[in-house]
């Protein structure tokens, strides 16, 4: 991502198989602190902590993962511990003009 290549999330297997070179292992471990990792409990307590550190008062949650089940999980999860309601259907409307 810092080259910009947004090419296709890789599967469990490929991503196990990758080995970074040392340039991409510095930037790693530079990175580091963008990831939050654990069960629910651990990750709202380390998102408030981030988000205290940065005196930020609305986070944005990304999970990058191949398998679009496990993402939607994950956000279900994130809503979970944060006691989060599902946001209203929004009411579609259809305007004509026109003859």
């Amino acid at each position: 991502m810092e080259r910009g290549d947004l090419g296709p999330i890789p599967t469990v297997d490929e991503a196990l198989a990758w080995q970074p070179t040392a340039p991409q292992n510095e930037l790693l471990i530079r990175c580091g602190r963008r990831l939050i990792v654990g069960n629910p409990h651990e990750v709202r307590s380390q998102i408030e902590e981030l988000a205290e550190a940065y005196g930020a008062d609305e986070v944005l949650a990304v999970t990058i993962v191949h398998d679009h089940e496990a993402r939607r999980r994950s956000y279900e999860l994130l809503a979970d511990v944060f006691d989060l309601e599902p946001a209203p259907e929004p009411v579609s409307t259809v305007a004509f003009t026109g003859s």
